[in-house]
Order: structure tokens, then C-alpha cells, then sequence
């Protein structure tokens, strides 16, 4: 978990795909927990304009009408104040870890290694904001993303650290019962948009067509100026799916800013 690929030499392993496949998070009622490492969250306003005036409806219209129809629709859009960029994830939701005690100790661990790489004298200190450019955008077999560029190199920074850190706590870590590897660092720089509640029925080519000629250059035009965000990141609990939790006390165990 402690090598990582620098995001600029970094492309979506995900697709463009011809085939779906459906996420059962996305339907389930059931408790869940993760912990995830944010950041450009809560989402600005200038990607949530884009977003609902551009993205959501370029995106319906890659798919058939049966598709986007509620209440059985096949994709799942995530609502707008849910967009996030991931800096690690330190616990998936996949896990499936439903034992109190044993959640606790996650917390109490990961916000932990969190804090100690807030601390190190690599984190930025001194850099006022991170700034993404939008590269491209893909819908892949799981999910649909808008792939940016943060040209500051503050992301880089922020991952090697956490992945550093992790890794000098491994022992202590192991006697608490955490493993080491459930850190998952990205190797792009992304915001997820979309996800599938049952594979969709409009053909695979059909939808890769359709982006390919119209929404694809619609979302790019989108953002024809990076967004400035503050420097700042949160770790997260998710008790309710891909960041579809307030931003309050609760589920929010660490934050850092230089503001």
C-alpha cells in the first residue's frame, strides 16, 4: 500500500466498457461502515451547478428512457452534494464489518495514522488551495467518472504521506487487529458520478456511442476553468453509501486545513 503511482502517469482502469455491472451498495438498506479520506467535500457549488445543469442530464442521455425512470431506474446518480474526490480509502464499505467493537478500533486506529500524516513535514503546510482541471470523463463497468488533474501536486503529496505513515504504524496497527492492507490509495485523481442499481438494458455500444459523440465534449465543456478548492480533507465514516452522509460530528472523525 506504501507504492504509489503518481496520478499524473496514472489512467481509469474501469473502462470506457460495453458491459455493466450492477453494485449491490447502491439498493442495500442494511448498516454499513467504511472510512474514507475526502476531499472537495462538501462539493463546491461551481462543480454542483456543472453537474446538475450539464453531467446528470448528458449522462441520462447515453442510456435508454427505461433506464433513467425512476422508481426502477438502472442508474444510480449520485446526488450532487455527495460529489467527492478520494484520498485514500482507509476501510471499505465492502468489508462488510458489522461488530461495534470492532468498528470502533478502526476508527479510533485509522484517525490515528490520519492525524500522524497531517503532522509529517512533508504534508503541505504552506499551499492555500488544490486546484483540478477536468481531463476527461469515461463510463466504466461500475462506474461513471470525471477524471481531473490537481496541479499543484498537493494530492501526491497528501497520499504519499498517509501511505508512509500507515506503513511505520504496521506494528501497532497489527496488535489493535487492524491490517495494514485494507488502505486503498487511487492512483487517478477522480469524482465518481455514477453507479448501476441492476445492469442496464440500453446496448453497451449504444451507450459508448452516444458519449462519444455528444456528452463527452458536453461534460469537458463544462469546466473550461480549473476549480480552486480550499486544501483541506476529511476523514469520513460512511454509514450510508458513497457519501450520502451529513457533514456533522458524527461522521466526521478528522479534518485538517491550512485555512
Amino acid at each position: 500500500s506504501s507504492k504509489i503511482v503518481k496520478m499524473t502517469t496514472a489512467c481509469p482502469t474501469d473502462g470506457p466498457a460495453t458491459v455493466f455491472q450492477a453494485d449491490p451498495l447502491t439498493t442495500t438498506n442494511e448498516d454499513v461502515f467504511g472510512l474514507v479520506l475526502v476531499a472537495a467535500w462538501p462539493p463546491p457549488e461551481a462543480l454542483m451547478d456543472a453537474y446538475r445543469n450539464v453531467i446528470l442530464p448528458q449522462l441520462r442521455s447515453c442510456f435508454d428512457e427505461d433506464d433513467y425512470t425512476e422508481p426502477t431506474s438502472a442508474l444510480y446518480l449520485y446526488p450532487p452534494e455527495c460529489l467527492h474526490v478520494t484520498i485514500a480509502t482507509t476501510h471499505s464499505i465492502s468489508v462488510g464489518t458489522k461488530d461495534p467493537q470492532q468498528r470502533n478500533t478502526l476508527m479510533r486506529c485509522w484517525k490515528m495514522v490520519v492525524d500522524g500524516a497531517t503532522r509529517r513535514s512533508e504534508w503541505p503546510k504552506t499551499t492555500e488551495c488544490m486546484e483540478l482541471s477536468l481531463k476527461s470523463s469515461q463510463i466504466g463497468e461500475k462506474a461513471a467518472i470525471l477524471l481531473w488533474t490537481e496541479t499543484t501536486g498537493t494530492i501526491d503529496t497528501m497520499r504519499t504521506c498517509i501511505a508512509e505513515e500507515a506503513a511505520s504504524r504496521r506494528a501497532a496497527l497489527e496488535e489493535a487487529g487492524v491490517s495494514v492492507d485494507t488502505l486503498h490509495i487511487p492512483n487517478i485523481v477522480h469524482s465518481t458520478v455514477l453507479r448501476y442499481r441492476r445492469v442496464p438494458q440500453t446496448s453497451g455500444q449504444v451507450v459508448q456511442e452516444r458519449f462519444r459523440t455528444t456528452a463527452q465534449n458536453e461534460i469537458l465543456r463544462s469546466f473550461p476553468n480549473k476549480i480552486t478548492i480550499p486544501c483541506s480533507v476529511k476523514l469520513v465514516c460512511e454509514r450510508v453509501p458513497y457519501m450520502n452522509v451529513p457533514n456533522d460530528a458524527d461522521h466526521i472523525l478528522s479534518s485538517w486545513s491550512t485555512k
